[in-house]
């Protein structure tokens, strides 16, 4: 049987990697960034526009680097499933 030890937020299991898991949700942070932007050019007032910037950010990225198409995805479907609040 496997032992695992859980110090803060790292999970360590019995001689693998450590693994970091995150527990805290990101997206007020990543508002607070886009936020502090200057010239106001992406203000935030909620998670859901974080996402829509980011979807967008990362859908424009895609053009260039294609292999972020995935990840524009999914950020798009979150924020449409958390939709308007």
């Amino acid at each position: 049987m496997k032992k695992v030890v859980i110090l803060s937020d790292i999970a360590v299991l019995d001689g693998a990697r450590a693994q970091k898991s995150i527990s805290v949700n990101v997206w007020p942070s990543i508002a607070r960034f886009y936020n502090r932007l200057p010239l106001g050019i992406t203000p935030c007032k909620s998670v859901y526009e974080a996402k829509m910037y980011t979807a967008v950010l990362l859908a424009v990225l895609t053009v260039f680097f294609f292999p972020l198409l995935l990840p524009t995805i999914m950020c798009y479907r979150s924020a449409k499933k958390g939709g308007r609040r």
